[in-house]
């Protein structure tokens, strides 16, 4: 398949929401029969080509690249179906067509020449455009802890993410902040809940799989987050994963397993559930409520402690979401995620802040060394997600420390994908998010 593109101008085209360098020239956009990946290859009449650079969202997240001195680009975390490759050609269609729909539309579009000389185009139809071609993001709870989750993401203030509750327990579901219900088995369980029986989970994630699919239309990246060892979360997680992931949609599943206390049914249940759910995304990222209580003290309350563990799933798709949908001091792109999380299987994640002298060094070890964490050690990880957040006081030499903690400590083979980004309430202090993927 092949997609060439001729212009005679260089438009440039700006607006409160985003931007997309110039394309002039001859470009030739060709998709790779290579059996295990899709690559772009991109060849310019210009040598070196530096007509096409980047086109971004105006937060600042990297929509596509194309790297200038590069005689092809390596699209390899994502696969080059029909979709995507109308994607990309949805969006040099667009800029080919700039200078004339900006002459069609002058009353929505305006222009100045910047410091430099140059002049800007200026036109507000395309915010909706470009806020189409971000990453969509799907998070599904599923059962009542996986609602709990998604509640506390919603109150938490994650954004550009759309959000889905599922569950057999119709009162609970009631009570759910999600825009999105579904209730589960509603003929099978008549929405009185799955009786801590996974196989009554199981079959009323079937009954509604449908019901379920259709909320993640059009979705790049799918989490499906649960608390393990009950009957709805334990046995409609597995079910639903596997459906998402069929669609060829990356899909993470973020799950907590019980307290001990809990009782040994109620574990080996979880585990059960954790072993089957495994096998149906790409990578499944498992908090141990047990480990809770080290950072916990004698008069935390029961409800605290769940508490706590909520606010752990919540940490842990914030640290993936952010980078890519916040404006960020070194963002990271959808392809940047995909590609240390597509079949990556067993992942841990650790959050670690400071404040005062050496804080970078200090947060990203206490991400690491997360009591959290089910192992404190990035050994063996095949990719790693590394977010440093901080005020406006955050110096670049503290974002080199805590890079260089984490690949330091990380194998010498590892993926590591860096972001930093700025947030006005961390002022004086660091946190550092760190995502390890493919342990075995």
């Amino acid at each position: 398949m092949r997609l060439s593109i001729k212009t005679n101008t260089t438009p440039i085209l700006t607006n409160k929401n985003g931007s997309i360098s110039c394309l002039s020239s001859t470009h030739t956009l060709s998709r790779s029969h290579h059996r295990n990946r899709g690559e772009l290859i991109h060849r310019c009449i210009q040598t070196p080509c530096r007509s096409i650079t980047t086109l971004t969202t105006g937060h600042g997240s990297v929509i596509t690249r194309m790297l200038d001195h590069s005689s092809y680009y390596n699209y390899n975390s994502y696969v080059l179906k029909q979709d995507r490759l109308n994607w990309i050609r949805s969006i040099y269609r667009f800029v080919s067509s700039n200078k004339k729909h900006s002459n069609s539309k002058t009353k929505n579009t305006s222009s100045k020449k910047n410091s430099k000389g140059n002049k800007t185009i200026h036109n507000t139809d395309t915010d909706e455009y470009l806020r189409s071609l971000q990453p969509r993001i799907t998070v599904i709870g599923v059962g009542g802890g996986g609602s709990n989750a998604v509640d506390n993401m919603i109150k938490g203030g994650i954004t550009g993410v759309n959000f889905a509750v599922a569950n057999t327990d119709a009162q609970a579901l009631r009570r759910s902040k999600a825009p999105i219900k579904i209730q589960l088995g509603a003929k099978l369980t008549k929405g009185l809940g799955a009786g801590s029986k996974p196989e009554t989970g199981r079959k009323a994630a079937e009954e509604s799989i449908n019901e379920v699919l259709s909320v993640t239309n059009n979705s790049h990246m799918v989490f499906v987050t649960a608390g393990l060892g009950g009957g709805t979360g334990t046995g409609a997680v597995p079910v639903i994963a596997q459906r998402v992931k069929e669609r060829g949609i990356l899909t993470v599943g973020v799950v907590t397993r019980p307290f001990m206390f809990e009782g040994n049914t109620r574990n080996r249940m979880a585990q059960n559930g954790l072993d089957v759910l495994s096998k149906h995304v790409d990578t499944t990222l498992v908090i141990p409520n047990q480990n809770l209580l080290s950072v916990a003290n004698k008069n935390t309350s029961f409800l605290e402690a769940f508490k706590m563990a909520d606010d752990v799933l919540f940490k842990a798709i914030q640290s993936v979401t952010d980078p890519m949908l916040k404006p960020g001091l070194i963002n990271l792109d959808f392809a940047d995620v995909q590609s240390v999380m597509t079949r990556m299987g067993r992942a841990v994640m650790g959050v670690g802040e400071a404040d005062g002298e050496n804080r970078g060094e200090r947060a990203a070890a206490s991400a690491v060394n997360n009591p959290l964490l089910e192992r404190t050690s990035l050994d063996g990880a095949q990719g790693i997600l590394v977010n440093v957040t901080g005020g406006a006081d955050m110096k670049l030499s503290e974002v080199q420390a805590a890079a260089d903690y984490v690949s330091e400590t990380a194998d010498n083979d590892a993926q590591i994908i860096f972001g930093a980004s700025k947030d006005e309430k961390m002022s004086g202090r660091l946190r550092v998010a760190v995502v390890a993927t493919g342990l075995q």
